[in-house]
């Protein structure tokens, strides 16, 4: 078996950057010249709105400079020694611009009244349970956590948007162990008059009644230009431009994804229950008087004090670089490559690199998802510049950790994200090309997992044996783990059936060893097949065919879609397209394949039977969802001919009718 060193499951890593400070003013756009290339008035409005908020932002710039309100307060500090229980002094100054923080008591003290962002991130290890708060002049006005693990690294990250007056003193307070490694904080001020909010959860949030509302955070601190509603859990965007939204989380009862609603396209902020303060930035161009909410996958509640959205508005569109982009690739000790781009307003992030455009002190923010230990470094020019750890606490399958950096960079600077694994899950590792040998090779694995060693024992379901020889619980189990054989037969067959499902993941880029148990499992499931929400739930799935002008990979795209917004289904079941699992595990087919069958059925009833015969010599050895990148390439032969076919079938047709005709006359 060819051996590898890798995270078990594909890290999710997403990076966000953008523009805090920089001198000189934007140049106004002019839109005499463009206006002739409208096609209609409602064009024109947006032109006419866009130049406003652009001429806007430029009037307050200069009005802020000559009141002496220009924004030149930032700053980012790393610890470089463990503390616990005490005030937390971030030694190492990487960015202090405005001189306000003091590396020597860790106090940041306010020079210019105003709305000031904050964000602290606090690395813990092993049996370690840390919380840390954010104080204002003594006071806390934020709080995150990290939970216990059994040998390893976690962090947590938060946010605080507070509106501060002169001599006011802000600084983190713990109750625990910080390490050095990854803990860090950092602070910038606002334009004057910035659109902002900040909001906590006073009491555990129920999930919102339906999707024209959201998670109402009670407790608002901050609030300009009425941004937030408390009362609906609507934030209305009160100037159209770039904002960053933030949310830190902690759930009950459940694995979670949180997102926000109207937002399908930005990548979620996971949750796992037990597992650490869970938090996210986001940024995306929104306009004026669109109404926005935080909704969860699964309606989790959210806990009490640790939970908190803000947000505020970074500047008209293209006023100030701004990127956002994700991976999910499997990623080894190298540069990551970012495959998805949710924004990028000056094309400066090609590949794995973002390359500064403009000079000035840039805030970065980072995340990665993971259930083994993740080392994430931001590097500037090859150099360390930051790092975010993860690894999954004692009481949950898989972990997010995240971290910000404001740095000043010059032109042409290289901005890069490079992650590593533990070493510790080095060893064992193995890849796996099938779901039989994938299944034998984790049956000792298993057994370790007392929820699923008593299911190991099973033998093939046939007509004449359709319990597996599974019997009922008898008096030495106790009553309230009593169950009965169909219900053994039951849960055997949804495990089952979710690691079926997951298969093609498993074949090509996922690593089992013996670390791995079948809750992990089905948390990775979620991860994956949960990660995005188009809204395709609410179509039939019959009713999903190709549309006139429809490009095959649109449709193959909305299959999925459908496909993932009704896997997850009641009681942690998974089934094939809303089918019971009616076959034995070993003849279920997986997942991906059949989505890659009905897309080929659906652009054409006779393509699966054509791919079939090009492609069968690879199918014997490889599956039909890992040939769709070669039958997307030959799509358009394979079609021509099928036309062809079509076509030389038709004439058989005539001419045969033709000649019964005369041989009648």
């Amino acid at each position: 078996m060819e051996q590898k060193r890798m995270a078990y499951l594909r890290p999710i890593l997403i990076v966000i950057g953008f523009l805090v400070i920089f001198t000189g003013a934007q140049p106004i756009y002019n839109p005499q010249n463009e206006w002739s290339k409208c096609d209609n008035n409602h064009q024109i409005l947006r032109e006419i709105r866009r130049d406003l908020n652009e001429l806007t932002h430029l009037v307050r710039q200069l009005k802020n400079k000559e009141l002496g309100l220009v924004n030149n307060v930032a700053f980012y500090a790393q610890l470089t020694s463990s503390v616990t229980d005490n005030y937390v002094i971030f030694n190492n100054v990487k960015t202090n611009e405005g001189a306000a923080y003091d590396k020597s008591s860790g106090i940041f003290t306010c020079q210019s009244s105003g709305t000031h962002v904050f964000s602290w991130t606090i690395a813990s290890s092993q049996h370690h349970q840390t919380t840390a708060d954010l104080l204002v002049n003594d006071v806390s006005v934020g709080s995150t956590a990290t939970y216990p693990r059994e040998y390893l690294k976690g962090s947590s990250t938060g946010f605080v948007v507070y509106d501060l007056q002169v001599g006011d003193k802000v600084n983190v307070i713990l109750n625990g162990t910080a390490i050095a490694e990854s803990s860090t904080f950092s602070g910038w001020k606002l334009q004057h008059d910035t659109p902002s909010f900040y909001a906590r959860a006073s009491t555990n949030l129920t999930a919102p009644a339906s999707r024209d509302s959201g998670y109402k955070f009670q407790s608002v601190l901050t609030n300009n230009e009425h941004v937030y509603n408390p009362d609906s859990g609507v934030i209305t965007i009160p100037e159209t431009g770039i904002w960053a939204l933030t949310i830190s989380v902690e759930t009950m009862g459940t694995f979670d994804s949180i997102y926000v609603e109207k937002s399908y396209t930005n990548p979620r902020i996971w949750a796992f229950l037990n597992e650490d303060t869970s938090s996210s930035l986001l940024v995306r161009t929104f306009s004026y008087g669109d109404k926005l909410h935080w909704y969860s996958f699964s309606n989790s509640t959210l806990l009490a004090p640790r939970s908190s959205i803000s947000g505020w508005l970074i500047g008209p569109v293209n006023a100030r670089p701004t990127f956002m982009a994700s991976s999910v690739l499997p990623t080894l000790s190298s540069h990551v490559n970012f495959t998805s781009q949710y924004i990028d307003l000056t094309d400066s992030l090609a590949g794995s690199d973002f390359r500064v455009t403009k000079p000035g002190v840039y805030l970065i923010f980072w995340n990665v998802i993971a259930t083994n230990m993740v080392h994430a470094t931001l590097l500037v020019n090859g150099k360390g510049a930051g790092k975010a750890i993860t690894s999954k606490p004692q009481h949950s399958n898989s972990d997010i950790g995240s971290n910000l950096a404001i740095l000043r960079l010059q032109k042409d600077d290289v901005v890069t994200m490079e992650t590593n694994t533990n070493p510790f899950y080095g060893a064992k590792v193995e890849t796996v090309n099938s779901y039989e040998n994938w299944r034998q090779h984790l049956l000792y694995t298993l057994s370790l997992d007392p929820n699923v060693l008593p299911y190991l024992t099973w033998v093939k379901r046939s007509r004449t044996n359709p319990h597996r020889n599974f019997v009922d619980d008898d008096e030495n189990v106790p009553e309230a783990n009593h169950k009965t054989r169909a219900q053994k037969v039951r849960t055997l067959e949804l495990m089952l059936a979710q690691i079926a499902n997951y298969t093609p993941i498993i074949s090509r880029s996922t690593v089992v060893n013996n670390f791995t148990t079948l809750r992990d499992i089905w948390q990775i499931i979620r991860l994956h097949y949960g990660f995005q929400s188009t809204g395709a739930h609410f179509l039939d799935f019959a009713n999903i065919q190709l549309q006139p002008n429809e490009r095959p990979e649109d449709l193959f795209q909305r299959l999925m879609a459908f496909t993932e917004d009704n896997l997850l289904k009641a009681e942690l079941g998974i089934t094939h397209n809303g089918q019971e699992i009616q076959e034995d595990e070993e003849r279920t087919p997986t997942l991906e394949n059949v989505i890659v069958l009905t897309w080929l059925t659906l652009i054409h009833p006779d393509l699966p039977r054509l791919v079939k015969q090009r492609y069968g010599t690879k199918l014997r050895s490889r599956t039909l969802a890992t040939l769709k990148p070669e039958v997307s390439q030959a799509l358009e032969s394979l079609l021509e001919e099928l036309r062809s076919t079509e076509d030389a079938r038709a004439v058989r047709t005539q001419f045969s009718h033709c000649k019964s005709r005369n041989h009648a006359l």
